[in-house]
């Protein structure tokens, strides 16, 4: 027997509705202005209703603060409890709270500013945050001290991690000093930032030697890795010799200058048909790879330094390895848009309308493709795919890595206007959903005549919403198919009554 819901009073409909006003406006007003620049009234004001109605909400603005930024770390809580749960390395699941905090922290800047600003400002105040939970500390409605200090308190029980210091002390102190560096230190990536962080936190904290040691060997998966490890894509350079010492040449910054000097003599080079006898011969009747010698001179008129042969060859020992390697470049700058991820992000966290926001994050993600430089290579890269695996394999990669870029912006989306997704639908299903749509509608821009383009466009903000519609849930707990059932065979079951 399926369990009614309760209906909700006018007076609580009206109260949830101006809650849900109070929050976006927050949200917005804090990304924009900052912590300090902006007041509870300031709120009020955007959100249409009184400062009393406001602080009858929210009791302070480190309150309304912590409840704006809540929702944003629900994906952070899963993981830790299901490390908590599970038998995985306490200092592994530690790696990757860093790596998801740092990263969340970069995507949100201006707001995570603004929750450090809310939490410094209650430690002043308030003291140390307290190990019982207090729904009126913004430590507590934003755990991410507590979080912290779960993990470490794991990895003690574990043996990993010593005993007699104060777990919850050295949680704020590793989180502090994290969100500083993913605030403020840009050049470095959520990557680096969380090894270094797990580094300074076993140098103080490891219970022996061999924690020491076995740090070594624990790294991200390769999919949070994020675009600065080319040896995901560098197949044929990998497959040179020895692992550790090819992927340290695959990440110099040489390595991809050779690349990136390929790839603009390959976009502005055409050439005539050939046989199929080799990886270049396959690809010539698309595209001209451009001699050895002519890729030094243009490092040489890029950087003002010639390229070396021997430091090529050290690379690339035949034409056709770096062919393969290039095209996998290409393909990976293609769906690898991290530019265009963090302006999405930055748009829903500033939106008052969610609805018109999901619209243009789909518009810029096509305008992102559209005005890509190696669009057209790409193309020819996936035309060559089924002759040579590594292409396809790059492309897995790029789209596994970029979905994990995507997913936590389309999660916090949801979080944030209070919205789950129906139960056959996971939030990598959804990523995946709308990106075959941008890319679909980019392919038909691109291929139909210029005059389609404006119709088009039109039609992917639709797409969009019904994406959307259909994948969230109403609160009726329906499978898409069910949902579907639902409309064709209850009218006709009605009708024949």
């Amino acid at each position: 027997m399926t369990e009614t819901k309760p209906v909700q009073s006018a007076g609580d409909v009206k109260r949830a509705r101006t809650r849900a006003a109070l929050l976006n406006a927050a949200r917005a007003l804090f990304t924009e202005r900052g912590w300090y620049r902006t007041r509870i009234e300031d709120v009020a004001k955007t959100a249409g209703v009184s400062a009393a109605t406001a602080y009858n909400h929210f009791k302070s603005k480190q309150i309304l603060m912590g409840f704006v930024y809540r929702p944003l770390v629900g994906r952070l809580l899963k993981s830790v409890e299901r490390a908590l749960k599970d038998d995985s390395d306490p200092m592994d699941a530690i790696l990757r709270h860093f790596y998801d905090l740092a990263a969340l922290a970069r995507r949100r800047r201006q707001l995570t500013e603004s929750l450090v600003a809310a939490m410094h400002e209650q430690t002043l105040k308030h003291g140390q945050v307290a190990v019982e939970p207090d729904e009126e500390d913004i430590r507590h409605l934003v755990p991410l001290y507590t979080m912290l200090a779960d993990l470490m308190e794991h990895g003690r029980k574990r043996g990993l991690l010593r005993s007699g210091s104060s777990v919850i002390a050295g949680a704020i102190f590793y989180t502090d000093t994290l969100l500083h560096h993913a605030l403020n230190l840009r050049e470095e990536s959520a990557h680096d930032t969380a090894l270094l962080m797990l580094d300074q936190l076993l140098l103080r904290w490891a219970a022996n030697p061999e924690v020491l040691s076995h740090h070594a060997s624990i790294t991200l998966d390769p999919d949070r890795q994020g675009e600065e490890d080319l040896s995901l894509v560098l197949h044929r350079l990998m497959r040179q010799g020895p692992r550790e010492s090819r992927q340290s040449l695959a990440n110099t910054a040489l390595t991809r200058e050779y690349l990136e000097a390929g790839l603009r003599l390959g976009v502005t080079q055409h050439a005539q048909h050939g046989d199929m006898g080799s990886v270049a011969d396959a690809l010539r009747p698309y595209w001209n790879l451009p001699p050895a010698d002519e890729t030094y001179r243009e490092i040489e008129r890029a950087r003002r330094q010639a390229g070396d042969e021997q430091e090529f060859h050290d690379r690339w020992p035949a034409q056709d390895d770096f062919a393969l390697d290039l095209l996998s470049y290409v393909l990976w700058t293609r769906y690898w848009r991290p530019e265009s991820a963090r302006k999405s992000a930055e748009l829903i966290s500033n939106a008052i309308d969610p609805v018109h926001a999901a619209q243009e994050v789909g518009n810029q993600e096509l305008e992102s493709i559209l005005e890509s430089p190696v669009i057209g290579l790409s193309f020819i890269a996936t035309a060559a795919a089924d002759r040579f695996p590594e292409l396809k394999t790059t492309t897995g990669t790029a789209r596994k890595a970029i979905r994990r870029k995507w997913a936590p912006i389309y999660e916090e989306m949801l979080a944030v206007n209070d919205l789950k997704l129906r139960p056959d639908i996971s939030i990598e299903d959804l990523a995946d959903i709308l990106s075959i749509v941008v890319e679909g509608v980019a392919s038909r821009v691109l291929s139909g005549p210029q005059e389609e383009g404006e119709r088009l466009r039109g039609l992917l903000r639709k797409a969009v919403l019904a994406v959307l519609v259909s994948a969230v849930d109403s609160g009726d707990d329906l499978k898409l198919e069910d949902l579907l059932r639902r409309f064709i065979v209850a009218p006709r079951q009605i009708s024949s009554q």
